[in-house]
């Protein structure tokens, strides 16, 4: 594993816990009916 990748896998990582901690507040903000829909539409596809 070259230095780069490595700095690349973190930032991604990085990214991807940000990105999943604004989606958890912004749900738990808007409410659960926002998270029903959303596990309807997960089962539906």
């Amino acid at each position: 594993m070259t230095h780069t990748l490595g700095k690349t896998l973190l930032f991604i990582i990085g990214i991807g816990v940000v990105v999943l901690l604004s989606v958890l507040i912004f749900a738990f903000w808007v409410g659960g009916d926002v998270m029903d829909m959303v596990m309807a539409w997960f089962k539906k596809e």
